[in-house]
């Protein structure tokens, strides 16, 4: 490295090569998210009868088009700076639905727009496979990585580096898929939305999706005295 400076200016310019960030662990408990659902969709907590692990299970209902969230508020996020959101979740049933997990993600049930985020997505219109997806701010796009999704429990993991740019996305202990176009590299989320599960069903039957643990690393646009 040429970067010199503090131990951190080093990390910081070197950003493909190790990750000095803490993480913020949000449990699996509905009470610490913002939940927001339509028609018969809900939000709630549940647990495991064979495993008993925790989770939040989101649910559609039997009306086609309902959705449900969960979202994670907090101070506004910095997209100029590294940052990582990691979950496992499991889809109950593969189809009929799109469902959406990452950074400053939008609501599947609204228009795809331009706004700087990083996610993961399935969306069986278009096939079984996860999506990665970036807005830069100004354009966004969506890449299909060729994984295909599962009804098994699936670790999800998106490693953002702006620096580079790139956006690294994680799916289970397949060969990570990296996203190089329109990615964001400045702007911020707002304090309303810094991470978001998002599901959204396309038949007359329950589409439920479960969301355990969660842990994400960012840094704040905000300012510290």
């Amino acid at each position: 490295s040429q970067t010199g400076g503090t131990l951190l200016d080093i990390y910081e310019g070197n950003p493909m090569l190790i990750d000095s960030g803490g993480y913020l662990l949000m449990h699996a408990d509905v009470a610490k998210w913002v939940a927001s659902h339509t028609s018969t969709a809900n939000e709630a907590n549940d647990t495991d009868g064979t495993t008993s692990e925790r989770s939040i299970k989101l649910t559609t209902g039997t009306t086609s088009g309902s959705r449900a969230s969960i979202t994670q508020q907090g101070l506004d996020m910095d997209f100029s700076k590294p940052a990582m959101a990691q979950a496992k979740t499991r889809i109950e049933t593969l189809s009929s639905l799109n469902l959406r997990f990452g950074f400053h993600a939008d609501n599947v049930s609204s228009a795809d727009s331009n706004n700087v985020n990083a996610a993961l997505e399935v969306c069986t219109a278009t096939n079984n496979n996860w999506a990665a997806r970036t807005g830069s701010g100004t354009n966004k796009s969506a890449e299909d990585t060729s994984i295909a999704a599962t009804t098994n429990r699936t670790g999800l993991k998106i490693v953002h580096h702006p620096a580079v740019p790139v956006t690294l996305f994680y799916i289970d202990t397949n060969t990570v898929y990296q996203k190089t176009s329109n990615i964001p590299v400045s702007g911020g989320s707002g304090n309303a939305n810094i991470v978001r599960y998002s599901l959204k069903n396309a038949t007359t039957a329950d589409r439920p999706w479960y969301a355990y643990n969660t842990r994400i690393r960012y840094t704040t646009l905000d300012k510290w005295v």
